[in-house]
């Protein structure tokens, strides 16, 4: 009886639009009340020990980080850059949207972050080269979605927190994938833009070329600077953000000049803001995720699957599929919170790669957050637009297309997300 209970208390409150944290925590609650299964005063001391873990302190400094490095003119630089690079071709404003969200992906760390910061500048720009309305904005939803891909990423900080997986493994492992997601999208593009002339980008000179890279090179420098002091041993993932805060605000106030000082205190406060809001999710959804655990479902799931098939390359296609579906109407970190717990003793019986695994999930949540119904990143890019959600819905679906297609490629090819780590001695 407690499974169903639980299950679906979960889907009544939010059938009634109760906030997924609550719905997710009061059904949790409930369900522990009702049937007895610890005391309640026990609830605080589970809360506390998802959020308390060392490694969840990166992710308010890599939103901080995002957050700042958005407003101190690295977009504007990228984008020039890339407007250089490729904007002088047919449809070209298309290829300067997805090479940026490529770039900035390793600033952010966050898909929604991404989306609102390139939509706002991207979006009116395409609007007045005579881009579609609703393909502009599903381009930059899906574009965003590669900040969850590629390092750093605040996924794989919360994938890394539960499963145990190298964070700074994971972030060497996701640059290949979140490449291959972005050129994903130029054929839709090159379909839908290529009668589109320039608006007005000639190809950069070298000396043009060299001069927008100079001038971007403190934000592409960004992610060597997280990488590169956690490969060589000089900090830990979780001490890379709060290096990377410092790096960012020292460029916006002192490199660039585009960050007043007294603007610090409202940034660090809508920061704040957004991170209270991700860790309220994660309360709610990991007490919901423990009940699931202790009631035994992970352990029935294992022995399902294992009897359906114990090919390891099955069990993710299986889970994929799961993930698929889930993505289209959750969002990620409640999927991380729910699922992975579920999912790991699966995974460790299979002897899946965790790295590889981290990395595919995360491709399949930067899917699921431009996917409709609930897709964040069309909302936001259909409101940038403001273009009917349902317009930006159905122009979005062969990008979506293109992006399971790479995630199907990584699934059969494994050494496309590992090589990269190995290669470099990340074993």
């Amino acid at each position: 009886m407690e499974v169903p209970f639980l299950f679906g208390m979960g889907i009544l409150l939010l059938a009634f639009n109760i906030p997924i944290a609550a719905a997710l925590g009061a059904a949790a609650i409930a369900t522990i009340w009702v049937f007895g299964i610890v005391p309640l005063d026990l609830v605080p001391s589970i809360a506390y020990a998802t959020v308390s873990k060392f490694t969840i302190l990166a992710v308010p400094y890599f939103i901080a980080a995002g957050y700042i490095m958005e407003r101190s003119g690295i977009a504007d630089r990228l984008i020039r850059l890339a407007g250089l690079l490729v904007g002088a071709l047919p449809g070209g404003l298309a290829y300067v949207a997805i090479v940026v969200s490529i770039f900035f992906a390793g600033i952010s760390g966050s898909g929604t972050a991404d989306t609102a910061a390139l939509g706002a500048i991207l979006i009116p720009a395409m609007g007045k080269a005579g881009y579609n309305k609703a393909f502009s904005a599903a381009l930059i939803a899906c574009g965003g979605s590669i900040g969850i891909i590629v390092p750093p990423s605040i996924t794989y900080v919360l994938y890394g927190s539960i499963t145990g997986a190298s964070i700074g493994k994971l972030f060497v492992a996701g640059i290949i994938p979140g490449i291959l997601i972005g050129l994903s999208l130029a054929l839709p593009s090159y379909i839908s833009t290529r009668h589109i002339k320039s608006p007005g980008w000639q190809r950069g000179s070298h000396r043009d070329l060299l001069a927008a890279a100079r001038d971007a090179s403190w934000g592409l420098a960004a992610p060597f600077v997280i990488l590169g002091g956690i490969y060589g041993g000089i900090f830990t993932p979780t001490e890379a953000a709060g290096i990377v805060v410092v790096y960012a605000v020292a460029v916006g106030m002192l490199v660039y000049r585009e960050l007043p000082r007294q603007s610090l205190p409202r940034f660090f406060a809508d920061s704040a803001l957004i991170t209270s809001m991700a860790l309220v999710i994660v309360i709610g959804a990991s007490l919901f995720s423990w009940i699931i655990t202790r009631l035994g479902i992970s352990a029935q799931i294992t022995h399902a699957v294992s009897v359906f098939s114990s090919d390891p390359q099955i069990i993710v296609i299986v889970l994929m599929g799961i993930l698929l579906i889930t993505g289209m109407f959750l969002d990620a970190v409640s999927i991380t919170f729910i699922f992975i717990p579920l999912f790991l003793p699966l995974l460790q019986a299979a002897q899946i790669d965790l790295v590889w695994f981290g990395v595919l999930y995360s491709v399949n949540m930067a899917i699921g957050q431009a996917t409709p119904p609930v897709g964040v990143n069309l909302y936001i890019a259909a409101g940038i637009a403001r273009v009917p959600f349902a317009k930006v819905s159905q122009a979005i679906l062969p990008m979506i297309a293109g992006e399971v297609v790479v995630l199907a490629i990584l699934v059969f090819f494994p050494e496309l997300t590992l090589w990269l780590p190995n290669i470099i001695g990340m074993r």
